[in-house]
């Protein structure tokens, strides 16, 4: 791939993941809207605001770390063994 087309893929995924990361922080078992999302970031008092930090935030930190590492992982095992079709049960990760 050249460099223009590889920066336009990780710029697109940039992308789906911060909006990921946005329909992430509305959706759950109490209903927030866009609004009270973007009111709940600056209100930490608020009812909102208590589900946003100490319920979605942490979920979606986790979820994006978790991913983070499992792409690294399978990055890591294709590159030490030279083959992009490596998958964990080649060298019995799994």
């Amino acid at each position: 791939m050249n460099r223009k087309k590889s920066s336009l893929v990780i710029a697109a995924a940039a992308l789906i993941l911060v909006a990921g990361v946005f329909v992430s922080l509305c959706v759950g078992a109490a209903g927030l809207g866009m609004e009270d999302v973007g009111k709940a970031i600056f209100e930490h008092g608020s009812v909102a605001g208590r589900i946003l930090w100490y319920a979605r935030v942490p979920r979606v930190f986790a979820a994006v770390l978790a991913g983070t590492g499992l792409s690294v992982s399978g990055m890591l095992i294709q590159t030490v063994l030279s083959n992009p079709l490596a998958a964990p049960s080649v060298i019995g990760v799994n």
